[in-house]
């Protein structure tokens, strides 16, 4: 059982980071509005490659059916500030909308009524090919989110396991030889599971007041002040984190090997802790699992 209890109490401590990690790389993206720029290059570039030609399209169609009946139909100029001012709303209103509320919207411009007008029975063809569109370039761009949010949660918990000093090397190592501290950290998973299920989905809207971000930074100050004064093997105060002025005369080798040591175990925690805190939420439900069954088994 040290080994599985020693693998629970480890991811449990990495859930904790994780975290705060989250939350941290939430807060930089709603103050910096990354989420609300995405949503606007993505609009731009279904307007260009997309929409726009398909509609252009669509209305050389419906000129040739109103040319014999002298039909007046809206200009170019109109058709295109009527899509380009589509997209603007859009853009201000929200950071995401579905397949179905995009065309319903598309249907109502100048251009989407005169379409739906001239072409009835081929107007739900032209609608569907639309929103496939717009899925496609949407998978496009939400797989690009989660890799730069991914490459974000990494770079802000590597800064946070130099500044806290969380050293995956010396936890695991403090967890397999220390029945106390694995204790420590067994009983407080319900605590840490609950915290991260309290984050909001990953969907939550962009734009945020200023209530809202005293709150979250409130939250977020909370999750670090709670990771600095964890009963758990981090922070400044255990070899050689003390600015390893308890290792300073041994010097040689064995200083560069014990800093070298020391180091690896930081990145390593900065890596692991930015595969996500969704990724250690499963980890931790999923070894928890393993235990409890092998515990069953004896």
């Amino acid at each position: 059982m040290p080994y599985l209890d020693t693998l629970l109490a480890y991811a449990v401590t990495m859930l904790a980071v994780a975290t705060v990690v989250t939350q941290l790389v939430r807060l930089i993206q709603k103050l910096l509005s990354v989420r609300q720029d995405q949503f606007g290059k993505l609009l731009h570039d279904f307007y260009g490659q997309d929409l726009k030609p398909v509609m252009e399209r669509e209305m050389k169609r419906v000129r040739s059916i109103a040319a014999a009946s002298a039909a007046t139909l809206p200009a170019d100029s109109d058709i295109a500030a009527s899509l380009t001012a589509l997209m603007s709303r859009i853009q201000s209103r929200t950071t995401d909308i579905s397949t179905e509320a995009l065309l319903t919207e598309i249907r109502r411009t100048t251009v989407g009524t005169e379409i739906s007008a001239e072409l009835k029975a081929e107007v739900d063809e032209i609608m569907g090919e639309l929103g496939r569109r717009w899925e496609q370039i949407g998978k496009i761009y939400t797989e690009r989110f989660r890799r730069k949010s991914q490459c974000s949660s990494t770079v802000v918990a590597i800064i946070l396991a130099f500044v806290l000093n969380i050293d995956t090397v010396h936890i695991v190592t403090e967890y397999y030889t220390d029945t106390a501290a694995r204790a420590v950290a067994l009983a407080s998973l319900e605590d840490v599971v609950a915290r991260y299920e309290k984050i909001p989905p990953g969907d939550a809207a962009d734009s945020i007041t200023y209530r809202q971000l005293r709150k979250e930074i409130d939250e977020v100050r909370t999750g670090v002040q709670s990771l600095a004064t964890a009963p758990a093997p981090i922070g400044w105060l255990v070899f050689p984190y003390s600015g390893f002025g308890a290792v300073a005369d041994t010097g040689g080798w064995a200083l560069a090997w014990q800093l070298f040591v020391w180091l690896v175990g930081i990145l390593a925690t900065g890596f692991l802790a930015g595969l996500g805190a969704p990724f250690w939420y499963d980890v931790v439900l999923g070894i928890r699992k393993a235990t409890e069954q092998a515990r069953g088994g004896r």
